[in-house]
């Protein structure tokens, strides 16, 4: 969703299961940077993947946060991005965000 949709972390981690529009493809991001709300595009493999992801977790509130009670914090979630990219081996040529 970070890279898909163009979120930003503090974006996807808020995001809920009503801010996605399937029927028209958009994703409504409410109160984004400058607490301002912006729509963002939803390609069709974005769209397969959170259904996908929606059967097994099942979410009541927050797309990523469906077995967590508390919220998260954008920084912790930024460093386990970071944590991910290592493990995985991805090199960026340059800094680059997750």
């Amino acid at each position: 969703m970070i890279y898909g949709c163009g979120l930003r972390i503090s974006e996807c981690i808020n995001l809920k299961v009503e801010d996605i529009d399937s029927n028209n493809m958009r994703v409504w991001v409410r109160n984004a940077k400058g607490n301002k709300d912006r729509i963002t595009l939803l390609s069709p493999t974005m769209l397969a993947q959170l259904r996908a992801y929606y059967i097994v977790y099942k979410p009541k509130s927050g797309c990523l946060r469906a077995q967590m009670e508390s919220s998260i914090v954008p920084l912790a979630y930024d460093r386990y991005l970071t944590d991910l990219k290592r493990r995985l081996g991805y090199i960026c040529p340059q800094q680059c965000t997750p």
